[in-house]
């Protein structure tokens, strides 16, 4: 998690595959929210990869794209 004034941001939250479906994202979700209640909790997700289905569940809301690369020499 990185905290700044007013947000909290979760970024690369993985459970592994064998772990999914057991609530462990949303409860680690939960407890970002639960630690800094006055701040808004930013996921950071990929576009094709994201459970979209658990983030409803969380009540996020979809803010907006960035696309980001990195040049590899």
């Amino acid at each position: 998690m990185i905290a700044a004034e007013e947000t909290v941001e979760i970024d690369n939250l993985f459970v592994d595959v064998s772990f999914r479906n057991k609530g462990i994202g949303s409860r680690l979700q939960k407890y970002a929210m639960e630690v800094f209640p006055n701040k808004t909790v930013i996921l950071v997700a990929d576009g094709e990869d994201t459970p979209k289905d658990m983030y409803r569940k969380q009540n996020y809301e979809y803010c907006g794209f960035s696309y980001e690369a990195v040049k590899v020499y």
